[in-house]
């Protein structure tokens, strides 16, 4: 006898989280931007294999999956907008720890951009703050780490706006095009 899982869904259709945790961040991302900005928490994973610690709610990853017609199917092709790491504080940030990791994601930007068209590499975004926000988004280049351009969401900005003034929306829309042809 099968059993019917139904997944609770936020007014925007994006689902909710099953353990009804997240950070602020990483849950204001699922509610401001929807059910078409996919993301994952991707430092549960980074943080136990590569620094031996639970990092968790830090370090989020935007993509875009491959078509409807793969859905459920064990090899998918999968497209990075960006990788986001969160940090408390700049001085968190600046800390050895901190570079070392930041290192780390920004490499993982450079290895996944081989696999992208060469105009759309995925973006690498510090952001800086306590758990609510206002936070401060710093890019760095992926190939140099140098910064490129800083950004402030505060309590009542509509992430959309932000998220289309700085090209995140038209990346991720390109990767869309370039991925579900």
């Amino acid at each position: 006898m099968s059993e019917t899982i139904t997944t609770k869904r936020l007014d925007n259709g994006v689902r909710a989280r099953m353990d009804g945790r997240g950070s602020v961040f990483g849950n204001m991302h699922r509610e401001k931007l929807g059910n078409e900005y996919l993301m994952a928490d991707m430092d549960g994973c980074f943080g136990f294999v590569a620094w031996g610690q639970n990092t968790a709610e830090r370090i989020f990853l935007e993509y875009v999956p491959d078509g409807y017609e793969n859905k459920g199917k064990a090899i998918r092709h999968f497209a990075v907008v960006a990788i986001f790491d969160k940090k408390k504080t700049n001085r968190a940030a600046g800390s050895d720890g901190a570079r070392l990791s930041e290192s780390f994601y920004l490499d993982i930007c450079r290895r996944l951009s081989i696999t992208q068209p060469k105009e759309l590499p995925p973006r690498y975004f510090r952001i800086v703050g306590n758990d609510d926000p206002p936070w401060e988004m710093v890019e760095l280049n992926i190939q140099t780490g140098d910064e490129i351009g800083r950004n402030t969401i505060h309590n009542g900005t509509d992430w959309r706006s932000l998220w289309k003034s700085i090209g995140l929306a038209s990346q991720r829309d390109s990767l869309k095009r370039w991925i579900q042809p």
